[in-house]
């Protein structure tokens, strides 16, 4: 069956979430897909785009939130009466049948209905199985689908693992379900091998006509085939769109560095369409920001231009001067860190080759400079003090000073007093607690901060990094950093007290 209107919804996934204990590992996720799209799941290894495919093909149950097909709610149909077939990294193959009856495994199995004559003369509706003769006309198909005609008794375990693959698509196919499950499923290939199955694999897409939904960590493969991207991290969709809506227009800086390589800084809005960063000041349309907003500045690699040193460029504005430190071939291109005498490294590609060590100069133009609002400038707590010394911050007592609360001093003679010079006791009140990202240190040992945990992202930022730490609870630190860590690092996490900002809940955030 050929689908051609992709107008129409096939799945609605709306607030869903899945704990396993007390993992989060998709977060109030809330989706539609349409029929006959492409639809690429992607993110890095633990976001939750697997356990999201599961619990369309049944294999898992949300915890909460409904997935519906066609309207249906999909809570009570177990898998196999689902109009959904899966096709694994694995293949999940049987290596005792050939191919042919690894592709007709199914097919024996399933009864459709059937309009049969009864011995009276009469007719009536019938579960039958397929007949032999059917059978074999929907294998040939899916074998000639797959380019495998004339494979039919090989062993499957005498199959190149490209052809294995085909296999697995095969027996998917050949029962006709409205939508195609595919986790990861050319992660075994070899890198050539697996560029050539992108290909072939948005070819069936196109010839077949039914959803497709791919779950995959390669930026690549989802650019190559997709209609549409889901871009997760943390359980959480971070941005849905075509491939080039989500390179060119990346909603924050994850997407932005998780597609496609990315200079990504921190800039502030200067003026009217006019952006300051690496302490220069470009032109750029500002118009959804507001003058004096701290902004995270996108620009992608290539779009840098890179020339010999002309002094009278850089007088002019246009350029700016830096010096190559580092410089890799790529095969159509070089690719090059530059820094800046600003001291902001940039990442350029480019088909002109520089050394390193070598005098360059920059060019950025100001319509391929993309500006993201910032994510987070701080670590905000929503919380209580312990005490006049202490605020609780992840069940943790960090000392903090008080008098960052407007009305609360300290005396000469060592208390805390209100407006009207009155002993307070602050124990219980609550408040909110911050501190900037750059004000959190991150210790070499676990054990010498006040929490303690792992680096699980880093992103480089032009003069230093961005890093999320995951507490051994399960909680979220965001730090900035001069120092080099690298993703599983075990650190401690140390808040000074003279850096925690207080206020109370009812004072506006300035």
């Amino acid at each position: 069956m050929i689908l051609n209107n992709i107008s129409e919804r096939i799945i609605e996934i709306k607030g869903v979430t899945k704990k396993f204990g007390d993992i989060e590992a998709v977060n109030n996720v809330t989706l539609s897909i349409k029929k006959g799209e492409f639809v690429t799941l992607l993110g890095p290894s633990g976001c939750g785009k697997t356990t999201l495919l599961r619990m369309i093909a049944g294999f898992d149950a949300p915890t909460s939130g409904t997935i519906t097909f066609n309207d249906m709610d999909l809570k009570d149909i177990p898998p196999h009466l689902r109009s959904v077939n899966t096709v694994f990294q694995r293949y999940a193959l049987f290596p005792h049948l050939n191919v042919y009856n690894n592709i007709a495994f199914g097919l024996k199995l399933k009864k459709i209905p059937k309009t049969v004559t009864q011995k009276d003369g009469t007719t009536a509706e019938k579960l039958v199985k397929y007949t032999s003769e059917e059978i074999n006309k929907k294998v040939k198909g899916a074998l000639k689908l797959v380019e495998l005609s004339g494979y039919e008794h090989r062993d499957v375990n005498s199959l190149s693992g490209g052809q294995q693959q085909r296999v697995a698509i095969a027996r998917a196919i050949v029962n006709e379900p409205l939508v195609l499950l595919l986790d990861e499923p050319l992660g075994a290939l070899d890198l050539k091998m697996r560029k050539e199955m992108q290909l072939e694999l948005k070819e069936m897409h196109k010839k077949l006509g039914i959803t497709f939904i791919y779950v995959t960590h390669d930026q690549e493969e989802a650019l190559t085939m997709s209609d549409t991207i889901v871009v997760m991290k943390n359980g959480i969709i971070q941005q849905t769109g075509t491939g080039l809506e989500i390179y060119n227009e990346p909603l924050n800086a994850f997407v932005a560095n998780f597609i496609g390589e990315s200079n990504i800084l921190n800039g502030k809005i200067t003026g009217e369409d006019e952006i300051s960063f690496d302490e220069k000041v470009f032109e750029c349309k500002t118009s959804s920001f507001r003058v004096g907003q701290s902004v995270d500045v996108v620009i992608r690699p290539e779009d840098i231009v890179i020339k010999k040193v002309d002094q009278e460029k850089i007088s002019s504005g246009r350029y700016f001067e830096g010096t190559v430190v580092s410089s890799v071939f790529k095969g159509t291109y070089y690719e090059m860190g530059v820094k800046s005498n600003n001291g902001c490294e940039y990442l350029v590609q480019s088909t002109s080759h520089f050394d390193a060590e070598e005098k360059a100069m920059l060019r950025i133009e100001s319509g391929l400079i993309h500006l993201m609002k910032k994510e987070r400038f701080n670590n905000k707590f929503v919380t209580t003090l312990k005490n006049n010394e202490n605020v609780t911050i992840y069940d943790v007592n960090v000392p903090c000073d008080i008098t960052k609360l407007s009305g609360i001093t300290k005396n000469a003679d060592g208390y805390f007093v209100d407006e009207k010079q009155e002993s307070v006791d602050l124990s219980g009140k609550d408040v909110i607690a911050s501190i900037e990202n750059k004000d959190i240190i991150l210790r070499d040992h676990d054990a010498e901060g006040q929490f303690s945990g792992e680096i699980v992202s880093i992103l480089f930022k032009g003069d230093h990094y961005y890093v999320e730490v995951k507490t051994d609870y399960n909680q979220f630190f965001y730090v900035e950093t001069n120092d080099i860590w690298d993703d599983g690092d075990r650190v401690g996490i140390e808040l000074p007290a003279e850096k925690i900002k207080l206020k109370f809940p009812e004072i506006e955030d300035l």
